[in-house]
């Protein structure tokens, strides 16, 4: 069996957030000269929303194409929120989590996943 222990996932959920009000998610999305959607962090990340990230049957091809048996999904660093208020990180996090967790429950055969925990307010908490 052929396991992908390190694959990022992005929720459409979040994607959908940030199409919608990218001041508060701190993101936005534009396509480029092909066309393509990228996602560009006001932190300085950016980065093609490929449907593999996002979307389960695009997911399945791209497993099949690597020979993957079983995609082990993590959340992709640049929503970790670091850098954002305790309620936007907790918000980012909840999501997230909601959201893999949904994917997961599709194909739990192929899937499996790892949660996130809001990681900006290591010495506090975060409400």
């Amino acid at each position: 069996m052929n396991i992908d222990i390190h694959t990022h996932y992005l929720p459409q959920e979040f994607i959908d957030l940030v199409k919608k009000d990218p001041v508060k998610y701190q993101a936005r999305i534009e396509k480029n000269d092909l066309g393509e959607e990228i996602i560009y962090h006001d932190q300085g990340y950016s980065y093609p929303l490929y449907p593999g990230f996002y979307d389960l049957e695009a997911r399945l091809r791209d497993m099949d194409a690597r020979n993957i048996d079983l995609d082990i999904l993590s959340i992709a660093p640049t929503l970790y929120y670091y850098w954002a208020e305790n309620s936007l990180a907790l918000e980012i996090a909840k999501i997230c989590n909601d959201s893999v967790y949904r994917m997961v429950q599709q194909k739990p055969e192929r899937l499996k996943a790892m949660a996130t925990v809001p990681n900006n307010n290591a010495l506090g908490t975060c409400p």
